[in-house]
């Protein structure tokens, strides 16, 4: 029991110190202008949530139109922002982003990323308290107005929660889920081992505590998370996909729906942010 509690006291000590650590910048990086505005926002048309962002990409109107309509189906309205397609950075571009970091991340990757961090500072700056951030490779896998109920126990479980996940892991086409097993880290980044991310919880009934986890397809973010993520991501250079990089941000608080809400489409193998343009399928 000893050894336990020095460990994770350790642990503590080592991720979650006030110190700041080397690859956290003190200034902001200049990653504003890569990101995109977004000006008419709808109401959600769920209790609790202010707004639905739907990532999409122009060159995809069919997938805005599936998303949209599912949407409708439910009562519930959907804000698109259109995203940034990292195809279309140039080399230069994303050295800059990146800084002194050597990231073998794909062109899609930078995208998907930076569409995220534009609707973190969109929903930070107008002051939201929750928002709900779709893809536009989701369906709808059970009732949505259980999402709230958990929401709710959530809060009263732990006030302080950043990330809610409306699926446990990321499926993949044709069945099954992937699972991360390792963690990228930069060159001047420090992190616990890889078992101490591996771990989860069944913490409340129908929601578990975790700390690593495959794709960003939809997901629900407080307050505090949307501050979180956006304070993180404009004071780093980038380096891994997000739904890697995300993780490794100290002390974020995250959890997921025991059983699958809303989740990846089994049809569409890949978001079209995630993959180089000379492959997206338009027809």
């Amino acid at each position: 029991m000893r050894y336990v509690f020095q460990t994770f006291f350790a642990i503590f000590l080592f991720y979650c110190a006030p110190l700041l650590p080397q690859h956290i910048l003190e200034h902001t990086t200049d990653i504003a202008r890569f990101l995109r505005p977004i000006e008419n926002i709808f109401p959600s048309g769920i209790e609790g949530i202010d707004c639905i962002y739907v990532i999409n990409l122009a060159e995809r109107p069919d997938k805005w139109q599936r998303v949209e309509a599912l949407l409708k189906e439910r009562g519930l309205q959907g804000t698109r922002i259109d995203a940034v397609n990292g195809s279309k950075l140039s080399e230069s571009e994303k050295k800059h982003l990146t800084g002194p970091y050597k990231s073998k991340m794909k062109p899609g990757a930078f995208g998907c990323l930076l569409s995220h961090i534009s609707v973190y500072k969109d929903a930070y700056e107008r002051g939201f308290e929750k928002i709900w951030i779709l893809e536009d490779d989701v369906e709808f896998l059970e009732e949505f107005q259980k999402i709230p109920t958990l929401l709710t126990r959530l809060q009263q479980f732990d006030p302080d929660w950043d990330i809610f996940y409306t699926d446990h892991d990321s499926r993949r086409l044709g069945g099954g889920y992937s699972y991360p097993t390792e963690l990228s880290k930069r060159k001047d980044q420090y992190l616990p081992p890889t078992s101490y991310f591996l771990q989860r919880e069944e913490v409340v009934e129908k929601i578990t505590k975790l700390r690593l986890r495959y794709g960003t397809y939809s997901m629900i973010i407080s307050r505090k998370g949307i501050a979180t993520l956006y304070d993180y991501f404009t004071h780093v250079y980038l380096w891994s996909p997000i739904d890697i990089d995300l993780h490794t941000i100290p002390c974020i608080r995250q959890y997921a729906s025991s059983k699958e809400i809303v989740s990846h489409w089994n049809e569409s193998p890949h978001s079209d942010t995630q993959i180089p343009m000379s492959k997206l399928n338009y027809n």
